[in-house]
């Protein structure tokens, strides 16, 4: 048993930083249902927010991380899909330009989406050396479709 037991250790080890983990997330009153949401290059940090203690999502800066999100559809026919990202610094909330927002196109989705059928949205997205480090935000994640939020979710993150 101890064999097995190491070698699940190396195999933890060796699963680098493109790994995927869970991430906790809110979910922003999404049309769709929301089924899990994972990054890779986020290391999970348990963080005390007005006595409350949160898992927060810490990112490299300069790094280059990728967002899972799976989802059921509860409608038929979605297409063009959009993605906004928005970071909120205490009252401030910062627009993340995404020159891919094309959904369908750029998040790996087969478009039009069909009801009841589960969708896994992934795209990687930047983190520039300029953006502001140890401040924790909350990260914003929308796929909408003619003013619809099909997809929203919201997580806490923090830039080192």
């Amino acid at each position: 048993a101890d064999m097995s037991r190491l070698l699940l250790l190396s195999v933890l080890l060796l699963g680098s930083a493109s790994a995927f983990i869970t991430v906790p997330f809110k979910d922003c009153k999404s049309v769709a249902t929301i089924e899990k949401l994972e990054m890779s290059e986020c290391t999970l940090k348990d963080e005390v927010i007005k006595d409350e203690t949160k898992q927060v999502c810490i990112f490299a800066s300069g790094s280059k991380p990728t967002i899972k999100i799976t989802f059921k559809s509860t409608e038929d026919g979605v297409n063009n899909l959009e993605t906004t990202i928005k970071a909120k610094f205490g009252q401030s909330t910062l627009p993340y330009q995404m020159s891919d927002y094309e959904t369908c196109k750029h998040g790996g989705l087969a478009c039009p989406l069909e009801q009841g059928k589960s969708y896994t949205y992934q795209q990687s997205f930047s983190l520039d050396p300029s953006y502001p480090k140890d401040t924790l935000f909350q990260a914003n994640w929308q796929l909408a479709s003619g003013g619809k939020k099909h997809v929203c979710v919201v997580f806490l993150a923090r830039i080192k």
